[in-house]
């Protein structure tokens, strides 16, 4: 959820302002810049992963299997996040604006993908929530084995870890195959 309420990569491109022509002429490949602008983004979401990260071990109690595959799966969608957000802030830029308040806080658009994220977030959290008490019901009135039950975690924590890396991948290959295009769409 921290990630996804992070709108810095969402409003990467935004924020240049009047200034983005200078990203057109400056002699810097554009994957280099968005590179840039992801790598800012995903330090900013990496700090909050962990903050998180660390809270939850002791608040939530984590078991060996969370404590793995947490931090691995958050990681992976913060970084298909950055860069379907920064694809989605380059489609249509806020480069009009003249105060940097309303390029970030009165930006429409950067609030679709937070929305969007927290959607994704709640409905994982929904699953998750209902695994582990569905896992809970089952093994105190159906006795099903521990080592059953730690087999069902790994198996969903990979798929779910499978999934966002797909979206990592694809996230990063569109943005990627469209970035010099969308760049060259942008006028000022």
């Amino acid at each position: 959820l921290g990630s996804g309420m992070n709108i810095a990569s969402a409003t990467a491109i935004s924020r240049e302002g009047k200034h983005f022509y200078l990203s057109k002429v400056i002699p810097v490949d554009y994957i280099i810049q968005i590179n840039a602008k992801v790598y800012l983004s995903l330090i900013i979401n990496y700090i909050t992963i962990f903050l998180g990260y660390l809270i939850s071990i002791f608040v939530y109690k984590l078991g060996v299997i969370e404590i793995i595959f947490f931090p691995i799966t958050l990681g992976l969608y913060s970084y298909g996040c950055a860069y379907s957000t920064i694809r989605f802030d380059l489609k249509e830029p806020k480069l009009n604006w003249t105060t940097p308040n309303e390029a970030v806080k009165n930006n429409k658009r950067a609030t679709i993908p937070t929305l969007i994220n927290m959607g994704v977030s709640f409905v994982i959290m929904m699953l998750m929530s209902t695994m582990y008490s569905l896992l809970g019901v089952a093994s105190q009135n159906a006795y099903l084995p521990n080592n059953i039950i730690v087999l069902i975690k790994i198996g969903v924590w990979l798929l779910i870890t499978i999934g966002v890396f797909a979206f990592a991948l694809i996230s990063r290959n569109r943005l990627y195959g469209s970035v010099n295009a969308l760049y060259e769409e942008i006028e000022i």
